[in-house]
């Protein structure tokens, strides 16, 4: 389950198909790998992948698949807890371990 998905600006594409610009999107370690990393950050092309997980959870086909689409890669294990906000409009994305 994707946990979290901030701000869609949606439109339609020849296939019929949405296509989505979300400014941050959330995973668990498994859904991450499981959705279909290319496809799904081609579709939704956020601004910051947010994914939860430990250290052996780290897949870089999936971090690849984020960054080849534009969006900045977080992942828990190396980031530690990381905070999202939107303040008038601002998204703010600040993780644990730079905020020591």
């Amino acid at each position: 389950m994707v946990a979290a998905a901030i701000g869609a600006d949606q439109s339609p594409k020849p296939n019929n198909h949405a296509t989505a610009r979300y400014r941050e999107i959330l995973f668990s370690h498994t859904l991450a790998y499981q959705c279909h990393p290319p496809g799904f950050a081609a579709w939704s092309t956020p601004e910051w992948a947010i994914v939860s997980g430990g250290f052996n959870d780290r897949l870089p086909a999936v971090e690849a698949a984020y960054r080849a689409e534009g969006g900045e890669v977080l992942h828990t294990a190396t980031s530690g807890e990381v905070q999202v906000s939107v303040v008038a409009g601002a998204l703010s994305v600040d993780t644990w371990r730079n905020s020591r």
